[in-house]
């Protein structure tokens, strides 16, 4: 199952995806709800270049602001 996730949704948020979860027990076609928290992983080792890349975007969003 595959979803999208909104840009800028903050870390361990938790949400609600209605009638994605289990089958009900007597009603096979209803289906319960799928409840999930967003846990983003940063990278534990970049390279030179990636770090810059990532000092690049900094730049910009302070540019923006």
């Amino acid at each position: 199952m595959k979803t999208d996730i909104p840009k800028d949704t903050p870390n361990s948020k938790e949400s609600r995806l209605r009638g994605l979860g289990i089958p009900h027990y007597k009603e096979k076609k209803k289906c319960g709800d799928l409840y999930v928290k967003i846990i983003v992983q940063l990278p534990k080792s970049l390279t030179d270049k990636e770090f810059g890349l990532f000092r690049q975007l900094a730049e910009l969003r302070r540019q923006k602001s």
